[in-house]
């Protein structure tokens, strides 16, 4: 996995994606909503895991099991123009964000189609 080749070739680093709460609020209400070449739904854990869950058509209407998911079905049945309150919001709720030194884990869960 591209993980292992990170830590291979690197002392240190950072990964920044979109986090599952802006990829399925992302061009919400349609169903072509996120991004079409993510594959993949990407959050850290509280205990620093990075965690990937594949992201289908099916997939992006339910919702992973990240730390906004909760809040995520709030907004979605509050808000009108989803993507107008993604400058408001705190970047780790739009973004998932890990910086690391030496090595970091990761989980995958499920595989992608």
């Amino acid at each position: 996995m591209a993980c292992n080749e990170l830590m291979r070739i690197a002392r240190a680093g950072y990964i920044e994606t979109p986090s599952p709460f802006y990829e399925q609020g992302y061009n919400y209400p349609h169903s072509n909503r996120g991004w079409g070449f993510h594959r993949w739904f990407v959050w850290v854990l509280d205990d620093r895991t990075l965690v990937f869950e594949p992201k289908t058509q099916q997939t992006i209407n339910h919702f992973c099991q990240c730390r906004y998911a909760a809040f995520v079905k709030t907004v979605y049945g509050m808000v009108k123009d989803l993507n107008s309150i993604h400058t408001v919001l705190p970047h780790d709720c739009n973004y998932t964000v890990l910086r690391w030194v030496d090595r970091f884990k990761y989980e995958v869960r499920g595989e992608a189609r």
